[in-house]
């Protein structure tokens, strides 16, 4: 008597355990960066905001220290050089939003001469940013 033997089976390889493990790693990736937040401009003391929200949209950072100072991104400039600076990203990128970092002790008429700069240069999308009141 003689007995058949199956013919040898062929290699597979499984990919849905590769699939899970990759959606694993995207996930953790995905959650791990929603937590960072990229601070363009300088240290200062903001002033409080109950209504407060946190904004993770891409923008250009204006810095106000408290002794008037005003730096664009991390680079000092004086108000009439600001708004030439403006103007030149605003032609760049008609969509740019600025978001305003002022110090808490920052002048009244410094904060208004920075957001006439930013009027003047076409810029439409400005948010002053605060930090939240957690009463």
């Amino acid at each position: 008597m003689k007995l058949q033997k199956d013919p040898p089976r062929k290699a597979r390889m499984e990919i849905v355990p590769l699939i899970d493990v990759m959606f694993l790693v995207l996930a953790s990736f995905v959650y791990a960066s929603s937590d960072m937040t990229a601070h363009r401009g300088l240290q200062v003391d903001l002033p409080q905001a109950t209504t407060a929200q946190l904004e993770k949209t891409d923008h250009l950072t204006i810095t106000i220290t408290a002794t008037d100072e005003v730096y664009l991104a991390k680079d000092a400039v004086s108000l009439e050089d600001l708004g030439a600076r403006l103007l030149q990203a605003a032609i760049v990128d008609p969509a740019l939003a600025v978001r305003i970092n002022g110090d808490e002790k920052a002048s009244h008429g410094t904060v208004v001469k920075v957001l006439d700069a930013v009027r003047r240069a076409g810029i439409v999308k400005v948010d002053i940013e605060s930090r939240r009141d957690d009463r």
